[in-house]
Formats: C-alpha cells, sequence, structure tokens
C-alpha cells in the first residue's frame, strides 16, 4: 500500500496530529453543509462512535472506508466545481446560468447553452473567449464527445490568451486538464509536459482558490497512468499547497483521491521501495512512519 496512514485500524498517537484534525474536520463541515447527522452519515458503514474519532482527529480511517464516506456525502472524483466561475459575458445573467449549470452540474444543458447562438453573439474579450472554449471543453469531456474534439475546444481557450506575458489560472486549469486527456489516451509524455506547463511556480503566483483544482488533476493524470508514486505527490502537494492558503476547497476531493490510490496499489499488490513510501507517508502527514505492514 502506497499510503500507509490508511492501512486498517492505525491510531494516531504523535504529536503530528495536524492533518488528522484536517481530514476529520472536512468530513464534519462536508457533513454539516449537506445537513446531515453523525447517525446519517454513518448509518451502515461504521458507528457513530467511530465516525466521531474520525471527525475528532483520533481515528484514520482506512481507506475503503474513508471512500464509502466520500461516496456518501457525495463527494466524486470526476465532478468538481470551480470555486469561482469564470465569465464569459459581460451580461451577468449569462453568467449566473453558467454559474448554476456547472456547479449543478448539468454538462448536457451547459454544452446545449454553449452552443446557442445567443451565447456566443455575446462574447465580449479575448479572456471570455478563453473562458468560452474551456468550459465548452469540459461539458463536451462530460457528455463523451470524442477526445481530439475536446482537445481542440481546450487549445481554443489556451490560444485566445497566448499573447499575454503572464500563466493565468484559467490557462493552468486548462493544461492540467488535457493531461487528464492525454492520460487517457495514452500519451505519457504529453501529460508529463501539460503538468509541468500547469504547476510550474505555482507557489509563486497569486494565489486564487481556483488553483487548488491544478494539484488534484495532475494527480488524476498520474493515477489514470497507474503511475501511483507521481499521483501520491501531487496529493501530497495539493494538501499542502490548499492548507498553507487556510482553505478547505477541494480537500475532501484530495482525501477521496488517496483513499483510490491506496486501495488501487493494495488491490494490485504493488510493491513500492520503503524508504519511498516512509518519506511518501512522513510529508503527507508529518508523522512517524508506522513501521507494522
Amino acid at each position: 500500500m502506497i499510503i500507509l496512514i490508511l492501512s486498517d485500524s492505525i491510531i494516531s498517537k504523535s504529536k503530528g496530529v495536524a492533518m488528522n484534525n484536517e481530514l476529520g474536520e472536512t468530513i464534519k463541515n462536508t457533513r454539516t453543509s449537506q445537513h446531515l447527522s453523525q447517525k446519517e452519515l454513518s448509518q451502515d458503514i461504521c458507528s457513530q462512535p467511530m465516525l466521531s474519532s474520525i471527525e475528532h482527529g483520533k481515528y484514520m480511517p482506512n481507506a475503503k472506508l474513508l471512500i464509502l464516506l466520500c461516496e456518501r456525502l457525495n463527494i466524486s472524483i470526476a465532478e468538481i466545481s470551480l470555486s469561482t466561475n469564470y465569465h464569459i459575458s459581460n451580461n451577468q445573467e449569462l453568467n449566473n446560468q453558467l454559474s448554476t449549470l456547472c456547479n449543478n452540474h448539468h454538462y448536457q444543458q451547459l454544452l446545449d447553452f454553449l452552443n446557442n447562438d445567443d451565447t456566443l453573439d455575446l462574447i465580449n474579450s479575448d479572456l471570455q473567449t478563453q473562458a468560452y472554449y474551456y468550459y465548452l471543453g469540459i461539458a463536451q469531456i462530460q457528455t463523451g464527445a470524442d477526445h481530439n474534439k475536446v482537445l481542440n475546444s481546450f487549445k481554443l481557450s489556451l490560444s485566445s490568451h497566448e499573447n499575454s506575458t503572464d500563466s493565468n489560472t484559467l490557462t493552468r486549469l486548462t493544461h492540467a486538464a488535457i493531461a487528464v486527456i492525454k492520460s487517457i489516451i495514452h500519451q505519457p509524455n504529453s501529460v508529463d509536459k501539460e503538468i509541468m506547463l500547469a504547476t510550474n511556480k505555482i507557489e509563486t503566483i497569486n494565489y486564487t482558490e481556483n488553483l487548488n483544482i491544478i494539484p488534484y488533476l495532475s494527480a488524476c493524470a498520474a493515477a489514470k497512468s497507474s503511475n501511483w508514486t507521481i499521483a501520491a505527490h501531487w496529493i501530497n502537494f495539493g494538501i499542502t499547497f490548499t492548507t498553507a492558503h487556510n482553505s478547505h476547497y477541494m480537500l475532501a476531493n484530495y482525501y477521496f483521491l488517496l483513499a483510490h490510490v491506496s486501495e488501487a496499489t493494495d488491490e494490485q499488490n504493488i510493491k513500492i521501495e520503503y524508504e519511498q513510501r516512509s518519506q511518501i507517508f512522513a510529508d503527507l502527514f508529518n508523522e512517524k512512519v508506522f513501521k507494522q505492514f
């Protein structure tokens, strides 16, 4: 198992419990935002006292338990929403409609909306064009469009911003999305290139919460290529990056992906060098390695 913290029945007792608390708080915040009681969330999954221990950072769930909790909370690996949506027009009503469709994951309606001539007529600037083609690519991939068609939309998004000297957040998001597509169509060299373009010097640019998505998509691209060590690296980076900015946005998705990576490596009986696993464990959770495995 690549992420040892998700091994069965590991109780965190070291002083480095901050990450345990972060996971517990993430589950609790997501649960309360959906107006679920501990009893409702834990029903047929685990005992209520165990869920309470998880939420208070006293117990780290194993991969299967974490996956079940995340699924009950409707946390998705494939469907995520931007923290703040981008404008495709000066018409605020149009932008609001876009945000509603995106946040509710109504992708076919979003695709129809974006292909409507009335929508196209209200795009006024290069940045709005960039956003338009990004959303078009997202709507296409989520509705099963040909991957080359999706890539073309993302490339049009990038070309709308190509004369700018800065790499804005949306440009990075697009490169990260392309990395995921490239991993699906088995182009590993292109995956590495797009991840580099998405993440290069990400710590040095002006922070927005949408940046939290970029390491997540990088991890997804690596995971789809079964590159579990790289996936774990980007999950580690993403959690650290997010919490360093006092943000909780995307943390639940990171932990859910972490559980899937852990379970996949366990099921495939993948053996990672002990030193690599130990370092991943130490970096991710800031704790001493639990050596009984």
